[in-house]
């Protein structure tokens, strides 16, 4: 390993999903002004940045570990694009590790997500829509102007609303909040509005701006679908120019904010910290974080010539890229690799997959084929040299100048996780000489990579292979769990060895009463909510010895010995239920009015009928599921399900029932009879029900005390909430704890 010195400083960008169109704005302006300054810019970010806790993609957030190299001068955190709580928890405690070096962060920052060290830098959402206002008002002469903003309870969307109002109000217009609407940030928002305005629930007004381009587009869409006509009708102006404006009509007018300027300033930062100059011609504020409006179709403005090839230049490229990426063989021959030199050849020839990259590097820790690798010292293979891997870049993993002080000039690097379910395997890095960054085919490239990678581990794992051979007879190769058989025999061992006051606990879960219906192109969703149905029932963890089983389509099971309090059959279902609802992606894609759980507690394990037993509870679920079916031939239940799955989905969020009632064209009382009829419960208790098994979830999960679990199920009033769940469990909120989530 040749001995490098650090020849240049080390800025660090911490980030997510870098091909979205947001961070690739801030990265260009980061990674040109860090050029000029000369400095090496490094991008640490995962690729798919998952939301749920139990998710093993969570194992990509060890890239994050680079926090910490030495090497690392200054720090630039995009606070907005990081969603995902554990992360921000994560990232802050490295950081904080750091704090004695420059931290800036650029972009919204989000509550809790902040350090006493860092230094803010962003755009301004009120000057922007002042600005938007503004044109509309002065350039088109429009007096009547709606606004379409975000959630209600997200301040950015005041924020937008605040500098509409300015803009009105500066220009002798009276501000009406009647003309203040809340969305969601989605097309589907954008439709509603749309639609009260052709049903004219309210006034259609000269020009509507939307908080996002998403919102915008989907106004147009509606609007096209019934004839009105933009700009001609109601003009519509968004905001973010996310992409895509070629895909909807009119072209859309929108608000382009300056992130290019952001990240600039953010360099310059650093710049004036690392240097101790505060006031140069090149580090000075005159840099305008003000935004531009691209001129489209959706106003009278008309389309600029520039801003429409530039859509269409990015848009044929992306196809490009797009048709290359689906017609390459690069997954087969990767498969067909017997040794880490052929796999880097493979990739060296479909290189091209990658546009305007400058190198690329796969970097694997020694003996990476082994269950407990060195992960200190790296191999690092470059795809320009695959010709020379016997002689790769060998270094320690932290030390990023070794690497960087191979390149002669400021460079930006990508470093990105490559991963095989719960198993780091290594990380690539993409070199870039220019402002630039990669798109999405980069994700299908780096996930062929790592799953090549792990057939090529398994190949080489003889102990891997006989495991699977003697394993297949007896479990589930797709979820670890039991099979029929296997379940059955493990059941029959732990009745064998119950005491005299023992009883046996048999759950079943039926999932996909009304069947499965997700076509073969998302088979891979299919797998992976079928993995998590079996991770939550694995996480009942009523004892350790409990028997766990996938026992046939949609089936699950658990079956142990013990001696259980009264009612604790029931209390399992509903701990299963929480975890299904708050654990998994289901009851999003399948809704609760799709599987069924029945859990019974039999008092003389020794006597056990097995396949009696099973039958019978497999029987009481498909009796539930008649009575469903008989309900399902309502032409109303679709729409009430949807919006049960919602309500126990979000249980703390408010739903404005009278707008749901008016698109139903029904009034509260009759809403509310469908609703007891459909579901056996009122509303009202439907809600408080929701909130209860939101608190049992907790409760099982957490180690958050009852005050904050009151809390975050919407009640301020702690003792009012331990009334409410005595009511509805006989048992107070400690109680339910000491007794449903003993391990």
């Amino acid at each position: 390993m040749k001995d490098n010195k650090k020849i240049r400083p080390i800025v660090a960008v911490i980030t997510t999903q870098v091909y979205d169109t947001e961070q690739r704005r801030y990265l260009s302006g980061i990674i040109s002004e860090a050029q000029a300054f000369g400095y090496d810019t490094v991008i640490i970010s995962n690729i798919y940045n998952p939301s749920e806790k139990t998710s093993t993609l969570h194992v990509e957030n060890d890239i994050y570990d680079f926090i910490m190299s030495p090497d690392i001068d200054a720090f630039i955190l995009i606070s907005e694009s990081i969603l995902n709580e554990r992360l921000r928890k994560i990232i802050l405690e490295k950081l904080k590790l750091c704090s004695s070096k420059p931290i800036i962060a650029i972009g919204a920052l989000l509550p809790g997500f902040i350090l006493p060290e860092f230094i803010h830098i962003d755009t301004s959402d009120v000057d922007d829509f002042y600005d938007i206002t503004s044109h509309l008002i002065e350039e088109h002469g429009f007096n009547d102007i709606d606004i379409i903003t975000g959630h209600s309870n997200v301040d950015v969307s005041y924020f937008r609303v605040d500098g509409y109002r300015r803009a009105l109000e500066s220009h002798n217009i009276p501000y009406n909040e009647q003309k203040v609407y809340f969305g969601d940030f989605w097309m589907t928002s954008g439709a509603e509005l749309a639609r009260r305005y052709i049903n004219k629930k309210i006034p259609i007004p000269q020009a509507v701006i939307c908080a996002n381009d998403y919102m915008a587009y989907g106004l147009l869409d509606e609007f096209f679908k019934y004839d009105i006509h933009v700009p001609e009708d109601i003009t519509v102006v968004g905001f973010e120019n996310v992409g895509d404006r070629l895909n909807h009509f009119p072209l859309l007018t929108t608000y382009q904010r300056n992130r290019e300027n952001v990240g600039r300033k953010a360099v310059r930062e650093i710049y004036s910290k690392l240097s101790g100059i505060q006031n140069v011609k090149n580090i000075d504020d005159s840099l305008s974080v003000h935004g531009t409006l691209i001129k489209g179709n959706s106003c009278f403005c008309g389309v600029s010539k520039n801003g429409l090839l530039y859509d269409i230049i990015s848009s044929q490229a992306q196809r490009i890229q797009d048709f290359l990426n689906l017609f390459s063989q690069m997954d087969q021959k990767l498969i067909e690799c017997v040794s880490i030199k052929e796999f880097i050849e493979v990739l060296s020839e479909f290189f091209y997959l990658n546009r305007n990259v400058s190198e690329a590097y796969i970097c694997l820790p020694e003996k990476w084929y082994d269950d407990q690798p060195n992960e200190d010292i790296i191999n690092c293979f470059s795809l320009i040299k695959a010709w020379d891997c016997d002689n790769s870049i060998l270094l320690n993993k932290y030390n990023l100048a070794d690497l960087f002080s191979y390149v002669n000039k400021p460079s930006a690097y990508y470093l990105s996780p490559l991963f095989f379910s719960d198993r780091i395997l290594g990380y690539t890095i993409l070199r870039y000489d220019t402002p630039d960054g990669f798109d999405r085919v980069f994700i299908n490239w780096q996930r062929s990579i790592s799953n090549a990678l792990e057939f090529l581990r398994m190949k080489n794992d003889i102990r891997y292979l006989t495991q699977c051979r003697n394993i297949s007879e007896q479990y589930d190769s797709l979820t670890g769990l039991y099979d029929i058989s296997g379940f059955e025999n493990a059941v029959k061992l732990v009745t064998v060895t119950a005491e005299p006051r023992q009883n046996l606990l048999f759950v079943v879960l039926k999932t996909g009463l009304f069947g499965m219906g997700i076509g073969i192109e998302r088979q891979n969703e299919k797998i992976a909510i079928t993995t998590e149905i079996a991770e939550a029932l694995r996480r009942l963890a009523v004892t350790k010895n409990a028997v766990y089983g996938r026992i046939g389509e949609g089936i699950f099971a658990c079956a142990v010995i013990g001696e259980f309090p009264e009612c604790f059959d029931q209390l399992i279902s509903d701990k299963l239920n929480a975890l299904i609802l708050h654990e998994t992606n289901y009851v999003k894609v399948f809704g609760m009015n799709s599987y069924e759980c029945v859990s019974r507690i039999i008092s003389d394990p020794s006597r056990l009928n097995f396949k009696f037993e099973l039958s019978d509870i497999i029987s009481v679920i498909d009796e539930k599921k008649s009575i469903i079916s008989r309900q399902r031939m309502s032409l109303q239940y679709k729409v009430f399900s949807e919006f049960r799955d919602e309500l126990y989905l979000n249980p703390t969020q408010e739903y404005n029932l009278d707008m749901f009632c008016e698109n139903l064209n029904i009034g509260i009382a009759h809403f509310r009879h469908l609703y007891s009829n459909f579901f056996g419960i009122s509303y009202n208790q439907d809600c408080i029900a929701s909130r209860i098994l939101f608190a049992k979830y907790l409760l099982c999960t957490s180690s958050y005390d009852i005050n904050t679990i009151a809390g975050r199920c919407g009640y301020i009033n702690t003792k009012y909430f331990m009334r409410l769940f005595q009511k509805n469990t006989n048992l107070t909120p400690s109680q339910y704890r000491d007794r449903v989530c003993f391990n």
